[in-house]
């Protein structure tokens, strides 16, 4: 009985960490920028809405998310550096870590639910 319990709780945990949804509305903390996420077995992400002068809306800035596990994987683009980066994406809570990687250095940043 203390197994099933315990196989039932770790189901419960392991249900709830892998099924948070990428997909939606996410607030970079830049400027009011909203990235919204889309796609099906291949994502992207496009601003929707920004207060960044050089950002225009419907800018791709995320492309080629795939699924890999508990994260995804594909390229961020900087604006300001008009330039892609790699890219790892990750549900935490009720936010997204998105971490950009240049070589051996990396960057994690996070962005809030819309």
């Amino acid at each position: 009985m203390k197994k099933f319990i315990a196989l039932l709780i770790f189901s419960m945990i392991s249900f709830i960490s892998f099924g948070q949804d990428i997909k939606g509305k996410w607030n970079t903390g830049k400027e009011d920028t909203i990235v919204e996420i889309k796609g099906d077995d291949v994502l992207e992400g496009k601003i929707s809405s920004t207060h960044n002068p050089k950002g225009k809306v419907g800018t791709v800035i995320l492309r080629d998310l795939k699924k890999k596990g508990d994260h995804y994987e594909g390229e961020i683009y900087s604006i300001k550096k008009d330039e892609w980066y790699n890219a790892d994406v990750k549900v935490v809570d009720d936010h997204l870590e998105v971490k950009v990687s240049v070589g051996f250095l990396s960057k994690t940043v996070e962005w809030k639910k819309k």
